[in-house]
């Protein structure tokens, strides 16, 4: 997080997340009307966000949200996605979850 390259990193990832919001705006899935491969390409990494503390960026974007919570919701992503993580892995970031939050509203704040 104190990393030079951090800063334009997050304003990356809000600007490709603005773009998928909008993107969203027509059809319930990335590639159109069904749930395609394109949607499973990108769960990766709207779960790693949700992993880092960045909810609140996801949260924000009502249509990516609601993209994420129903790809969530699938059997075939609890079974191969979330059934996989690891608890410890996700322990650390539990634990610096709050860090990661606090850098996060500065860098929103300025």
């Amino acid at each position: 997080m104190e990393s030079p390259g951090f800063a334009p990193a997050v304003r990356r990832f809000i600007q490709l997340l603005d773009d998928f919001d909008s993107a969203l705006r027509d059809h319930p899935w990335i590639a159109g009307p069904a749930f395609t491969i394109a949607d499973l390409a990108f769960s990766p990494y709207i779960e790693r966000l949700q992993h880092l503390g960045f909810g609140s960026l996801i949260e924000a974007r009502p249509r990516v949200a609601d993209w994420f919570a129903r790809l969530s919701a699938r059997p075939g992503h609890q079974q191969g996605v979330i059934a996989w993580f690891n608890p410890g892995y996700l322990a650390i970031f539990e634990r610096e979850r709050p860090k990661v939050q606090a850098k996060l509203a500065q860098l929103l704040s300025v």
